[in-house]
């Protein structure tokens, strides 16, 4: 929030910017479903789902 502040929301406007979370699964590697591990620890690497739960999530937050 500090960055559109700082920038003027980009010249769009307070009201036109909304920010929605979206949560996180497990990466893999390969076609092999190999987890991928974060260089230097035993932690599964994640990211964003990418399958289309960004349409769901803005649906359930209100934005349209």
């Amino acid at each position: 929030m500090d960055m559109f502040e700082e920038e003027k929301y980009f010249g769009l406007g307070k009201e036109s910017i909304f920010i929605v979370k979206q949560e996180n699964v497990p990466a893999f590697m390969d076609n092999n479903a190999t987890l991928a591990i974060k260089e230097g620890t035993n932690l599964i690497h994640c990211k964003p789902h990418g399958h289309g739960d960004i349409h769901n999530l803005l649906y359930e937050s209100g934005v349209v």
